[in-house]
């Protein structure tokens, strides 16, 4: 008899003591969008690689020389499908303003980035990380019947 009040007491303080357990105030894990976790957060480039690099002279290539004008560059997706874009003080293109709008769009599956520069047609942009922090994101473009693949990450 003693073994079982033992059991039933063991068994009373433990589903009292679950009972008694509270959350304080705190709201269940949920599990950001895509969109929530892409947007409204100002990302500067950290890293530009194309794959095989592409030669500009024997000595450079051409995200050698890209680097030094997207370092200052500031780029934020909007939950409207704009792109507010700062070129900085340090512009890649002197027919680019300091600051312009593009737009973007997540494919059906949301694994690729639609983006549209103005004037330009749609680049296809297959989301390698998008966790909040980082973006990074690579495309396949073909020059002089070569394919290289781009890779571009951002980080907020």
């Amino acid at each position: 008899m003693r073994v079982l009040n033992f059991k039933l007491l063991y068994l009373l303080t433990f589903v009292f003591g679950l009972a008694a357990c509270s959350d304080d105030g705190q709201k269940p894990l949920v599990t950001p969008s895509k969109t929530d976790l892409l947007c409204n957060k100002k990302y500067r480039i950290i890293s530009l690689t194309i794959n095989p690099p592409l030669q500009i002279t024997p000595d450079s290539t051409i995200t050698s020389l890209w680097q030094n004008c997207w370092v200052d560059d500031r780029i934020e997706f909007k939950v409207n499908g704009k792109v507010a874009v700062d070129e900085g003080t340090k512009s890649c293109s002197s027919s680019l303003p300091e600051k312009y709008e593009d737009s973007w769009v997540f494919s059906a599956d949301e694994n690729y980035l639609l983006y549209k520069e103005k004037n330009k047609k749609r680049a296809q942009l297959k989301i390698e990380i998008l966790d909040g922090h980082m973006l990074k994101v690579s495309s396949i473009d073909t020059i002089n019947s070569k394919p290289y693949r781009f890779t571009q990450t951002l980080s907020k």
